[in-house]
């Protein structure tokens, strides 16, 4: 697993865990990790679910795998476990600079788990459907679009053959003010050059 700028090895405890075929609540099964490279044999990555790093501290993960396939024969899997807090932690801080703070950035699962959301930091791994019914039923739009006073630009990324989607979201209030302020600068623009302009006019007779 990655901490940071660092691999960190942990050792599994059960080695038939790899086949547990229990879903948790969303529908994954909790080996996917390991089945789905076993079953595609194919790069796969999962949804973000809840992994006990250590007793009574769990992160929200997801995991990239890779199935070994040696001839025809699958024989194993390599990959990395991703700590989504890392995301968490740059949507935060991208945020802060985002029309002064007043913005919100969202990275959302194939399975439309939320991955990252400056928005909603305590529902972290739940579906958006349930968080944000509104916002959920606009990620099939790619581009731009809007949702009620948001402004919404979505972003779909392509990973191990899946579609997660990044979201941007401003207030209308924040573009419209944004917009104002460009076409008031682009005004006193046009009127110092005309101003120019006459002078120079002027100066020429």
């Amino acid at each position: 697993m990655r901490e940071g700028d660092e691999l960190v090895f942990h050792e599994v405890e059960d080695p038939n865990e790899k086949y547990d075929m229990t879903r948790d609540e969303h529908g994954q099964r909790k080996a996917e990790w390991y089945l789905c490279p076993k079953e595609r044999q194919q790069i796969c990555i999962v949804n973000p679910y809840l992994y006990e790093i250590k007793p009574g501290h769990r992160e929200l993960m997801t995991s990239l795998t890779f199935p070994l396939v040696v001839g025809s024969r699958f024989i194993g899997i390599v990959g990395m476990d991703i700590n989504l807090a890392v995301l968490q932690v740059a949507a935060e801080a991208i945020v802060k600079r985002l029309f002064h703070g007043k913005g919100d950035v969202m990275l959302v699962s194939h399975g439309g788990l939320i991955a990252a959301a400056s928005r909603f930091p305590d529902r972290l791994g739940r579906r958006l459907r349930d968080v944000a019914p509104d916002l959920a039923a606009t990620l099939g739009m790619s581009g731009t679009s809007a949702s009620g006073e948001l402004w919404l630009h979505h972003l779909p990324i392509e990973i191990a053959g899946t579609t997660w989607t990044l979201s941007v979201m401003v207030p209308r209030a924040e573009i419209l003010a944004a917009a104002h302020a460009l076409d008031g600068s682009l005004r006193r623009i046009q009127r110092a050059g005309m101003q120019n302009a006459l002078c120079c006019g002027r100066g020429l007779r």
